[in-house]
């Protein structure tokens, strides 16, 4: 391992994957493949199709012996983003524009399907839903494996990352992620990448420290240096000192100890220290993350994203198919509430079979319930699948991006238009609680009235911390100004609590907030009376909740509702977390929170 002189650097990006990692960097130069643009003379159009369809079905073959070779459990995330490239592989609509274009243009088919991928690419990061957004990564995975076979060329060098190091790159596919030997590589660093992306989630399930969004950061570090990456403070050390090493060896031992302590609350409800229960519950975006969650000692589901439903190539789901799978979730949970969001999608052709003009800005277009409401038939389809479930456990539906009490109850009056129907048709219906997901400012200013007519609350903070402070976090000369912890967020929390409880309704929250530290205590000082994080997290939050004092953190909370600034909601948060000593506290890159569940306490 490479330490170069009096050369140490400290980089910064963000943090997506927590931990700690030292090792010598691996650096992945540009794989992206320079494609020929070649006529295919009329006689050979015919071969140049046969081509593609076959290219298509060794990228099939490759992916199913990926799968094989690696034996995934369904619930692992590498597992579903794999069954997503098969999807993505048996897109009909996307084979029949490919195959049109080489006709029509007589033009090869690595060309087509470059530009016709790319498109895709494109056209799902401009959306509005993270979710989709996300998706583009892997269009763009499975652009790059069909090239490859179009072109005759092997793989990246991924695989040719040695045990121990750090892998550093532009940007990583998710495939390449899989890839990499498991168990063997140290940590990820990249210069692109977004919290929402397949490699952060990848990253996190198998514990990897990864550091993203790092600029300058290929033009800072040569293969074989020593890397220190920190994945909790989104910090990259190019040659460390001895000082860093030090702190990054204290740093395993702390992971150790919290390690220990996640393993002693496992079964354990959640509760704080001086006894008020706030339950933790599961995000999840497939049924079969389902028993993973409940595994991981979940008290339900706070979040159920259905998107993926409307995702596969096989056209939009039926109720049948959604009724299977609500179903099995359910299920999974018979004395717990299971959270079902309906179809939150923006302006886009779900699953390719809507057709929906463009929008110029589609985060405040047609999405969440204007879309459903503008769509009908989707909706009542979804209404009658999630009905029929709620005869095997505690289901609960959710309505995303309310913004007026009018689409509240609008989307009301469908559901009880369609649970009359379905006792008609001989169908047990069970109670089935409706709640509206707080994500936008009108629905905080609007909380006390929605709370009347809704059954509960549940606060989306990555969507209503990107409209209340007018941040898009995906962009990243504004992604700096994106932070929970803004006295304007606060409030914005505060109200809709304040809203929920006033009219007798519970208030959960199942955004990313949720999952971080000081986040994770504000809410609970605000008054949230669940919370909902990745399965990953579950346990940890329980432990860290088991060692806190609510009533402390009411007291922390009002403290920060009187707060200028960003700032200024630090300090507070540093100094009145003082006393609980197992939370350490770096200003460096905003505010990271460290967890030391060991070190002494009040």
């Amino acid at each position: 391992m490479m330490v170069r002189k009096d050369k140490r650097v400290v980089l910064h990006g963000l943090g997506a994957s927590p931990g700690q990692a030292l090792g010598p960097a691996f650096v992945l130069t540009s794989r992206e493949a320079d494609v020929p643009v070649e006529r295919v003379p009329p006689e050979g159009v015919a071969a140049e199709i046969r081509r593609f369809r076959r290219a298509v079905q060794e990228a099939r073959r490759e992916i199913l012996v990926l799968r094989e070779r690696l034996g995934l459990a369904p619930e692992d995330p590498g597992d579903q983003i794999l069954a997503s490239h098969l999807m993505i592989l048996q897109d009909r609509e996307l084979a029949k524009e490919i195959v049109a274009a080489i006709k029509a243009e007589q033009s090869n088919a690595a060309a087509v399907v470059r530009r016709a991928f790319a498109g895709k690419a494109h056209y799902l990061e401009s959306l509005a839903s993270e979710v989709f957004r996300a998706r583009a990564a892997d269009v763009r995975d499975v652009q790059q494996r069909l090239i490859a076979r179009l072109l005759g060329r092997t793989g990246g060098v991924i695989g040719e990352a040695p045990a121990g190091c750090v892998v550093v790159a532009a940007e990583i596919t998710p495939s390449e992620t899989l890839a990499l030997s498991p168990g063997g590589v140290a940590g990820l660093v990249t210069q692109q990448g977004t919290l929402m992306s397949h490699v952060t989630i990848l990253a996190r399930s198998r514990g990897v420290p990864a550091v993203i969004g790092v600029e300058g950061l290929l033009a800072s570090v040569s293969s074989g240096e020593a890397l220190l990456i920190d994945g909790d403070r989104g910090a990259v050390i190019c040659s460390p000192n001895e000082e860093d090493i030090l702190r990054h060896e204290e740093t395993r031992a702390r992971e150790r100890r919290i390690a220990r302590r996640v393993a002693s609350v496992e079964g354990r409800p959640g509760a704080t220290r001086d006894g008020r229960l706030i339950p933790v519950g599961a995000n999840i975006e497939r049924p079969e993350d389902a028993d993973a969650a409940r595994r991981a000692g979940a008290e339900g589901v706070g979040l159920f994203r259905t998107e993926f439903l409307f995702l596969g190539a096989g056209g939009l789901p039926g109720e049948e198919a959604q009724a299977r799978a609500y179903e099995a979730v359910a299920r999974a949970f018979p004395q717990s509430p299971v959270t079902i969001r309906t179809l939150d999608v923006g302006g886009d052709k779900v699953g390719g079979l809507i057709a929906m003009p463009p929008e110029e800005n589609p985060f405040l277009g047609l999405r969440g319930i204007r879309f459903c409401l503008e769509h009908p038939e989707l909706f009542l389809a979804q209404a009658r699948a999630l009905l029929r479930a709620s005869t095997r456990g505690n289901v609960r539906i959710l309505l995303p991006m309310v913004s007026a009490a009018g689409e509240l109850r609008e989307a009301r009056r469908l559901i009880a238009q369609t649970a009359e129907e379905l006792r008609d048709e001989g169908h047990a219906i069970g109670r089935t609680a409706v709640g509206v997901m707080i994500e936008v400012p009108s629905a905080v200013w609007m909380s006390d009235v929605l709370a009347r007519e809704a059954d509960f609350f549940s606060i989306g903070s990555n969507d209503l911390i990107q409209y209340c402070l007018a941040v898009d976090r995906g962009n990243a000369q504004v992604a700096h100004l994106y932070d929970g912890l803004d006295p304007a967020v606060l409030r914005a929390l505060d109200q809709t609590v304040r809203g929920a409880h006033g009219a007798g309704i519970r208030v959960g929250s199942c955004g990313e907030m949720s999952g971080e530290l000081p986040g994770l205590l504000l809410l609970v000082g605000l008054g949230v009376d669940e919370l909902s994080v990745a399965p990953f997290l579950v346990a940890r939050t329980k432990a860290v909740l088991a060692g806190v004092d609510a009533a402390d953190l009411q007291h922390l909370a009002r403290a920060c509702l009187e707060a200028a600034s960003v700032d200024e909601v630090r300090r507070i948060v540093m100094e009145g977390l003082r006393p609980y000593r197992q939370f350490h506290f770096s200003r460096q890159n905003g505010l990271a929170c460290l967890w030391d569940p060991e070190s002494s306490e009040t």
